[in-house]
């Protein structure tokens, strides 16, 4: 998507013209960080906590499905005598 001309006419402002900053990107790949690496460490941390979660919970569900599909096997061989 195009932006508009700058009302005055002239260049627009660096970062806007579809490069990155002059300065770099914060935290990109060009060694420019501001992020200390605590702060890197912590975040790849609750990104692996919220996964194994995520998967624990997916794990979860699914146990609880498999056992209300194998109640209700249960009640229909009970209801219909085999």
């Amino acid at each position: 998507m195009d932006h508009p001309p700058p009302p005055h006419g002239g260049p627009p402002p660096d970062g806007f013209d579809g490069g990155p900053p002059p300065g770099g990107v914060p935290g990109g790949p060009n060694d420019n960080t501001t992020v200390p690496p605590e702060l890197r460490l912590l975040g790849a941390g609750s990104y692996l906590v919220f996964t194994l979660l995520s998967l624990t919970a997916n794990f979860l569900l699914l146990t609880v499905f498999i056992k209300v599909i194998h109640f209700l096997c249960l009640l229909k061989y009970s209801i219909l005598g085999s």
